[in-house]
């Protein structure tokens, strides 16, 4: 009697999963007639819009690399993408992060439109150079050219957003790694 009772639940677990990875963008949501849209940001811990201008600080890692934070307002879309940065140096035309495979995200605070990431690596590794603390250290006060590249998994609709940015450190991180 159990086996019947518990092969009877299962469509109602599959429609919950069906649901789960609609878009929520179907006729009569507010986005059905929007298309993809993504807002780059910064943030470890959340979402933090990047305006331009913006100071954008530069962190070393604790296993001894540099990256920026990245995060992501991504709009008309499911609830699962991956993402691409770039990091490009204004003056000099040179690309320094974003030669990484994609991010796979699932996005929070996802309202069946609408949702966001954080806490994502734009890893700063892209040239080869002697001393590389040196090298980054170098960009600090640079303006930087950034993009965000993102996918939505189930309608491979694709979007890019782009920002500039002031290439910044934090005082303990400068004092320690670049003041010499």
């Amino acid at each position: 009697m159990s086996i019947v009772l518990a092969w009877l639940s299962l469509p109602a677990c599959r429609t919950e999963m069906i649901q789960v990875h609609d878009t929520g963008c179907s006729a009569g949501n507010a986005c059905a007639d929007t298309p993809l849209s993504a807002l780059m940001g910064t943030g470890q811990i959340a979402y933090e819009p990047l305006d331009a201008g913006t100071d954008l600080f530069i962190v070393r890692g604790s296993q001894g690399g540099w990256h920026i934070w990245t995060s992501g307002r991504i709009s008309a879309t499911s609830p699962s993408i991956s993402w691409v940065p770039k990091v490009i140096v204004h003056n000099t035309a040179e690309q320094i992060g974003g030669a990484q495979p994609p991010a796979v995200q699932v996005l929070g605070n996802w309202d069946g439109c609408t949702g966001e990431f954080f806490g994502g690596f734009a890893y700063i590794d892209d040239v080869v150079v002697s001393d590389f603390d040196a090298f980054v250290c170098d960009i600090s006060g640079e303006t930087l050219d950034l993009s965000l590249t993102v996918t939505d998994l189930l309608t491979g609709q694709t979007t890019t957003d782009f920002r500039t940015a002031s290439a910044r450190f934090d005082e303990e991180t400068y004092a320690t790694y670049c003041a010499n």
